[in-house]
């Protein structure tokens, strides 16, 4: 039998605070602890995850052979003017676009199944579970909570584990490859960039921490005028006829307008971070130009070096920034995850071997 603790735990209303966060309810889950605990879903699927991730490194293999050979086009051909030397690079040139082609067709399509087959799969067992959860679990969260739960939540916690790991790990090795070729093409003027390469990081990292803020309250929000909506349509004829409709309305417009100031808080940061990475991007590539026209006229570097290491660096910035986006995002959402593992942990009104057998049904029935 629950304590009488846990019966207030249970009937308590969800109310959130001013930071979104729920009162009563356990500490949000950590990134680490999300991908560990929907990991047995990517049963099966590792592989091709694997494969993706090895298609999108060749792509990334074969962008840092077209600079080069762009590079040695500049040296060797245009400021010669020896057109002799033109057929090799070009043929070069367009095989590793070929290659790089099918390369990141084939990464996309294995990264879309993966995520599709995900979504599949935990939609499918959260479904289930949901149709079986106890009266006073049911009470807890909400139908509008729980139809959140199953949608746009599901979606989040899909994106985290496929297409966000596929993104992750792509963005850390690019980042290290472009960096190792800038660095052997001219590591003077790498170093130069390098140096204000980690403004990114701390310009994500910052405003990440505000967007996080701003989207709490969002959710929380929406969350709250979905339950009011779905509250508000099952009861019509009851308000209607209590003469309730501006009062009703009342409340869904208050919780309507605390998700626009949200909204627009997210926004304003957006567009804040966006703007703030093009400004440092472009200071970096006007230092990379000025030392490195002082070097060309000093005799020290090439034209073709200098061509060449903007080009690493523009393959550089933006894994930065995706890498900024990543954890940005991750903490935008990270009610979502957290609160699709609540929902999943809750007991269900039925044994769990009975909720097992439903769970084989339904995946024999999608096959």
């Amino acid at each position: 039998m629950p304590s009488l603790g846990e019966w207030q735990m249970m009937h308590e209303v969800d109310e959130t605070t001013a930071d979104g966060q729920v009162p009563g309810h356990p500490t949000a889950l950590s990134l680490r602890m999300a991908i560990r605990r929907f990991r047995p879903l990517l049963t099966g699927l590792r592989w091709r995850l694997v494969a993706a991730i090895l298609c999108y490194l060749v792509h990334v293999a074969t962008t840092v052979v077209t600079v080069a050979v762009f590079a040695h086009i500049v040296d060797d051909v245009l400021i010669t003017g020896d057109l002799s030397a033109l057929l090799d690079p070009l043929l070069v040139w367009i095989a590793a676009s070929l290659i790089g082609a099918a390369a990141s067709y084939a990464g996309a399509v294995l990264t879309g199944g993966v995520t599709e087959k995900l979504l599949l799969r935990l939609r499918d067992r959260l479904y289930v579970h949901t149709q079986r959860l106890a009266p006073h679990a049911r009470h807890r969260f909400g139908t509008g909570d729980l139809v959140s739960r199953n949608t746009s939540d599901v979606e989040a916690v899909d994106s985290l584990l496929s297409s966000g790991v596929v993104t992750a790990a792509v963005a850390v090795v690019s980042l290290i490859v472009y960096a190792v070729a800038a660095f052997v093409t001219q590591w003077q003027l790498a170093l130069a960039a390098a140096i204000l390469a980690p403004l990114l990081w701390l310009i994500a990292r910052r405003f990440g921490v505000i967007v996080k803020r701003a989207s709490r309250r969002e959710r929380s929000s929406a969350g709250r005028i979905s339950s009011l909506v779905a509250e508000g349509v099952a009861n019509a004829p009851a308000i209607q006829a209590a003469g309730q409709l501006d009062r009703d309305r009342r409340r869904v417009g208050r919780q309507s307008r605390r998700w626009r100031d949200a909204r627009m808080s997210e926004i304003r940061a957006d567009a804040a971070f966006s703007e703030a990475v093009t400004v440092v991007e472009v200071l970096c590539m006007i230092a990379v130009i000025v030392l490195g026209a002082w070097q060309i006229s000093a005799g020290t570097a090439e034209l073709g070096t200098l061509i060449a290491l903007t080009g690493y660096l523009g393959y550089l910035y933006p894994q930065i920034q995706t890498l900024g986006d990543l954890s940005s995002t991750s903490l935008r959402r990270p009610r979502a995850p957290n609160a699709s593992h609540r929902c999943w942990m809750r007991r269900s009104a039925w044994p769990r071997r009975s909720t097992e057998m439903m769970c084989r049904r339904a995946r024999w029935r999608r096959r």
